[in-house]
């Protein structure tokens, strides 16, 4: 998000009467296409193979850490925020009706979601690091890529939401806020039946990955053999240097045993003759 962006998305917060925190983070997040705790919105996501795309998570290790990994720290968050809405929600609404039951059930599908996307997170990575042989910074930096798209796909159902909000009517901001969450959903299960892994834009995602770094593999490929053959030419001509002088040395032996045997045939020669007389 622009600053310019930033200022307006404020100014209008301001025009809704936005009376809490709460209220105001709730309504910032809809201009956000990828959560801040993941990604600041400032930062362009990188455009290279071995760089996370995800600000605030450059490395598996700031994802997976135990108790000071993001992925730690949100699951206790979300614990937090879930039983905190959970209470506001049976403080707020009558128990056996259509908007509790709805309530209830969006922020229990929420919590699932999340858990998948922490999976799919740990798999994908798993995957692309252990199977595929990728290298531990080239799977951060793809797995990271798809959870941009998810994100991605899911801000596409509160685009302009924010600008259809009458202020200062009540009824129409919770009516946009209700739709909106609703159309997040409605994407959010379409990831969820399709176990992440095998939702079109997953797929859509890895075409562009390969697309975008055949490129450096066939280069990092080609400069692997060149050095390759560099180190088995320096091998092989030490190893070279090694047999001729063998083979120096050898001859030299040769010479020395021929020599050795001329004498000992001469010597035989003379004494044959001594006898003969």
């Amino acid at each position: 998000m622009t600053m310019t962006t930033m200022l307006a998305a404020m100014d209008k917060q301001i025009k809704l009467k936005i009376k809490t925190n709460g209220e105001a983070s709730a309504m910032f997040s809809l201009h956000q296409v990828i959560p801040a705790i993941f990604h600041d919105d400032h930062i362009k996501p990188a455009l290279t193979k071995n760089i996370s795309y995800l600000s605030e998570v450059k490395s598996f290790n700031d994802w997976s850490m135990a108790r000071v990994g993001l992925k730690a720290r949100m699951e206790e968050k979300i614990h937090q925020a879930c039983e905190s809405i959970y209470q506001d929600i049976n403080n707020s609404l009558p128990a056996a009706s259509l908007a509790h039951s709805t309530c209830t059930m969006a922020v229990t599908k929420s919590k699932a979601w999340l858990a998948g996307l922490f999976s799919f997170i740990e798999r994908s990575y798993r995957k692309l690091n252990d199977e595929t042989k990728y290298t531990s910074a080239q799977a951060w930096s793809l797995t990271t890529q798809l959870v941009a798209r998810i994100f991605t796909d899911l801000y596409k159902s509160r685009v302009g939401v924010v600008n259809n909000m009458h202020c200062g009517d009540i009824k129409n901001i919770c009516g946009w806020v209700v739709y909106t969450s609703l159309k997040t959903h409605d994407a959010m299960e379409v990831y969820a039946e399709a176990n992440f892994d095998n939702h079109p834009s997953i797929a859509a995602e890895y075409v562009k990955y390969l697309a975008t770094n055949s490129g450096f593999e066939v280069i990092e490929e080609l400069t692997h053999t060149v050095e390759s053959l560099q180190a088995d030419t320096v091998k092989n001509m030490a190893d070279i240097k090694v047999i001729t002088k063998k083979s120096d040395t050898a001859s030299a032996r040769a010479d020395e045993v021929h020599k050795s045997t001329a004498g000992i045939n001469k010597r035989l020669d003379a004494l044959a003759a001594k006898i003969n007389k």
